[in-house]
């Protein structure tokens, strides 16, 4: 059976629409061939928490929940301590051997950057999963210009290197969002 690490801060038991879908990842990969790694956060103090989620998960699946570090002030985001001690569990997993691909997920935005750096050491192949545009969301308002142009060049970065990009889109909402539209591969909800 191959294995796929995957670095995803929320994941059961944290619930929420956004665990979900890691959880249905790592649930249907098992039948197809592909048992999972999770890098995850144990944080019981985050605001929605499932504890049921946690049935759902595979018994093949190896969950590495860690301590809870947060930044409060960070390009991209707030979570810089938790990516860089995600990196390095998910380095110390791989160099054990048996993994086959990397999958990150956003949010947070970090764990692209992680994910990015997993590649980059260990050339492995590498899906980044947008769930939704980081850019070109409705929400997304940067302080200052400079803040937009580093948040568009992250993001291209990540597009850029990743095998491939993944996103979910509304209808309508053109794949142009992104800061390197070309690469990112879209499925729009509710189809």
């Amino acid at each position: 059976m191959k294995r796929l690490l995957l670095l995803d801060y929320f994941f059961p038991p944290l619930g929420g629409g956004g665990c979900q879908r890691s959880l249905r990842l790592v649930r249907y990969l098992e039948p197809n061939g592909w048992a999972s790694t999770v890098v995850t956060v144990q944080d019981p103090d985050y605001w929605i928490v499932d504890p049921t989620l946690l049935e759902e998960v595979p018994r093949s699946c190896d969950v590495r929940a860690l301590r809870r570090l947060q930044q409060l002030v960070a390009i991209p985001d707030g979570y810089r301590p938790w990516a860089r001690t995600a990196e390095r569990a998910a380095a110390a997993r791989v160099t054990k051997g048996g993994i086959d691909a990397i999958w990150t997920t956003f949010s947070p935005e970090r764990a692209h950057l992680a994910g990015l750096g997993l590649k980059r050491k260990f050339g492995l192949p590498w899906v980044a999963d947008f769930r939704d545009p980081r850019v070109g969301r409705v929400t997304y308002a940067p302080p200052t210009a400079w803040h937009d142009r580093r948040h568009r060049a992250l993001e291209a970065e990540v597009v850029r290197a990743a095998d491939p990009s993944l996103a979910s889109l509304v209808r309508g909402r053109p794949a142009t969002c992104f800061s390197a539209p070309g690469r990112v591969r879209c499925a729009f909800q509710g189809t």
